[in-house]
């Protein structure tokens, strides 16, 4: 029997090749379709996790920058400059288009700027005081979504603040 069907040597007739090429393009295109939504789907995640990531790496910062400030207030305008030893935490807007959307939160004292977004673009920071808290939210949009973090830093060496409106910046010292 098998002998039979080494020996045979008629082949494939058209339709039969046709039909199976069919059923093999068709096999290679679903496996296609799901290699490419499994790619854009592991690219999704991949990108929310770095923007969630930098996110929580800059609410991590402010709050260790903030918890031991001996004073702390809420502001609107950035001086040019600290004066003494003030230090500033606000989100410094893009410049231009290379940089691309949003901007980046930036440290503010007397050695001059520091990055402490982690190159993620951010394009919302806000900060309001209640009694011995520092409520603020951070916000970056990705190519897929807008993500944000709201945080609270307790203030263990200031006295009581008063509530203040929402700001986009603070300004404190540290001992």
């Amino acid at each position: 029997m098998i002998k039979g069907l080494l020996t045979d040597e008629r082949g494939l007739s058209l339709v039969e090749l046709l039909v199976a090429l069919t059923i093999t393009g068709l096999m290679l295109s679903g496996v296609f379709a799901f290699y490419i939504f499994g790619s854009k789907v592991f690219n999704t995640g991949t990108e929310k996790a770095g923007l969630q990531h930098g996110l929580r790496q800059a609410a991590e910062i402010i709050t260790r920058e903030v918890r031991f400030a001996t004073e702390l207030d809420t502001i609107s305008e950035i001086p040019d400059s600290p004066v003494g030893n003030e230090r500033y935490i606000y989100l410094k807007e893009s410049s231009g288009e290379e940089e691309g959307p949003g901007g980046r939160i930036v440290l503010l004292d007397q050695h001059g700027e520091t990055d402490i977004s982690s190159g993620i673009p951010v394009t919302g920071l806000s900060f309001s005081l209640d009694g011995k808290m520092l409520d603020f939210e951070l916000k970056c949009t990705g190519k897929r979504g807008e993500y944000s973090i709201k945080s609270k830093a307790w203030l263990f060496n200031t006295g009581a603040i008063t509530d203040k409106d929402p700001a986009g910046a603070i300004c404190y010292k540290k001992q």
